[in-house]
Formats: C-alpha cells, sequence, structure tokens
C-alpha cells in the first residue's frame, strides 16, 4: 500500500470525522449564537415563577401588561418591558457546558430557582428557561432553554435585576401612575367626598383655582404635588379583597384625590386610617378593590 495511498485515507477520514462532528445533533453551538431567544417578541401569557411565587402575566392594560395569577392587578408595565427585553436574545458568558444527567444538582438545575414561561397561541411551542444555581464566586447564574443540550453562565446581576422577580416585583407598586407633563385637572376632596380644592391648567401652561375661590394658583406649588403623588409607592399588597372597608377608614375616606390627564384619563386614589404606630396608611385605588399600604406624604394630607 502506497504511501500516497496512506496519506489520502487519512485524510479523507479527518474531512469525513469532521462533517460528522458538525452536523451531529447537540453539537456546541457557535458562540454568536444566542443560547435562548423568543419566538415572537411579545408573548400572548408570560409566567414567572421564583421562589414561592407564580405570576402569571398578560398584554393590555394601560401599562401595557395586566397580572391575571395570584391575583388581578396591573402590572409594572417597566418592569416586565425590561425582562422580555433582556430575555430576547439572552446574552450569556462565553462558556457553555453540556447538559449531563450527573451534573443536574451543580447546575441547580434539578430543582431551578426560577422558570420563566413565553406562550403563544395557535399551537406554538412555548418558550421557556430556567435559572438554576449561581456559580462558586456567585458572579454567574447557571441557565437553560428548554430543549437545550447546553448550560449557559448568565451573568449574575442581569438575573437579579431583570429575571428573579417576585408578585410584588412584578405588580404595580406607584399608587398613582399618571404622566405629571399631561395632568390638566386636580381635585382634592375631604372627609365625606366634598372638594376642597379643585385646580385645571390652561392651555398655555398655567394653573388657575376654581375651587376653593377662582383665581391664579401657584403652578410651581401645584407641580411639586403632582409630581410627590406620582412617585407615591405602595408598602404592601395588604388584602386582595376589602370585606369592611370601614375597618380601614375607607368607607368614608380621609383624602380622595383625582387627577385627570389629557384625553380624559382619571386616576383616582383615597386614604383611610393611619396605620397605628407609622407614618403609614391604608388606601385604594379605584381601579382595583386592593387594600394597600403605603407611606403618606404629609402634602397628600394637609393640603
Amino acid at each position: 500500500m502506497s504511501r500516497r495511498f496512506v496519506l489520502g485515507s487519512g485524510i479523507l477520514f479527518l474531512v469525513l470525522l469532521a462533517v460528522v462532528l458538525w452536523t451531529r445533533p447537540g453539537r456546541e453551538p457557535a458562540r454568536s449564537e444566542p443560547l435562548f431567544t423568543l419566538k415572537h417578541r411579545v408573548p400572548d401569557t408570560l409566567t414567572v415563577a421564583y421562589g414561592p411565587d407564580t405570576t402569571v402575566l398578560v398584554p393590555g392594560g394601560e401599562a401595557g401588561w395586566r397580572v391575571i395569577a395570584p391575583v388581578r392587578y396591573p402590572a409594572d408595565g417597566v418592569a416586565v418591558d425590561a425582562l422580555l427585553k433582556r430575555l430576547a436574545p439572552l446574552p450569556t458568558a462565553e462558556r457553555r457546558f453540556p447538559l449531563l444527567p450527573e451534573n443536574l444538582d451543580v447546575y441547580g438545575l434539578r430543582y431551578p430557582q426560577a422558570m420563566i414561561r413565553a406562550a403563544y397561541r395557535d399551537s406554538v411551542e412555548p418558550d421557556t428557561l430556567w435559572i438554576g444555581t449561581f456559580t462558586m464566586n456567585q458572579t454567574y447564574d447557571y441557565v437553560r432553554g428548554a430543549g437545550s443540550p447546553w448550560v449557559g453562565l448568565l451573568d449574575g446581576r442581569i438575573a437579579r435585576t431583570y429575571f428573579l422577580k417576585s408578585t410584588h416585583d412584578l405588580r404595580r407598586t406607584r399608587l398613582l401612575p399618571f404622566p405629571v407633563a399631561r395632568a390638566v385637572r386636580l381635585v382634592l376632596a375631604g372627609e365625606g367626598g366634598a372638594p376642597r380644592l379643585e385646580a385645571v391648567r390652561d392651555p398655555d401652561g398655567r394653573w388657575r383655582l376654581t375651587l376653593p375661590y377662582p383665581g391664579p394658583g401657584d403652578s410651581r406649588e401645584i407641580l411639586d404635588y403632582l409630581t410627590s403623588l406620582n412617585h407615591m409607592h405602595v408598602r404592601e399588597f395588604l388584602r386582595e379583597h376589602m370585606d369592611r372597608p370601614e375597618r380601614y377608614g375607607l368607607t368614608r375616606p380621609r383624602r380622595k384625590v383625582t387627577v385627570v390627564t389629557e384625553g380624559g384619563d382619571r386616576f383616582v386614589a383615597v386614604l383611610g386610617k393611619n396605620i397605628p404606630g407609622r407614618d403609614e396608611v391604608y388606601a385604594r385605588v379605584d381601579e382595583a378593590p386592593q387594600l394597600l399600604h403605603l407611606r403618606t406624604i404629609s402634602a397628600f394630607l394637609h393640603h
């Protein structure tokens, strides 16, 4: 057998081996390929399971998303949109590892700490991401897309900032999420619901009082007050349904505020009794029946 024939056979064998290794199922993806992505930019249902919470969200509502389980409440649209933006495509570290049964516990994927699932209509297969444990130095988290034979390393800051979210994190916590620049009317009512102050914005941007007397308003003070309202956040969702609202001072609230924006959108909140020993009160908003607990702003009570 000639040396040329042996050399040719060896080269042919190496070429065939390279082709087999390249085309066989489960080969490691190129580094430029994302480890995880979404079939559609906006899923029809988004499920985030983290710790004891499993939160189900659907598109809709003023913020773009609504929580439908385990409660029904407007979602934090900024948090949901940021999650989806980071999810697709998922930026993973260079190193990837084959998923072997004996390494499930090493990666924390036998009992993952979190799961994110984007589901679609028309029998389209959902996209599911599993987030396992973190590395020894806590710099990365192990992640895997459902059906993928590979485990990737995700920057731990991304996981904690965008993906590891409880139901409270994904609910809207701003009490009155109106755009301050678009507010055109402000009404403050006292106990019994009688308006005590009303201010309207002129087309030129100046604020005028109609109650308790007609005349020019202090535009700077009104804008500061609206900004304060806009930044009030719910501290805790105490109850999903109030059986006896009078217990919390919400039958005859001590203060009610209404903000109307350009286009006629109305944002209404009421404050009830103080929580004993705290500068905090019970509250609710018109669009949802939940009992809220928030830190008060003195201007809210004393105007």
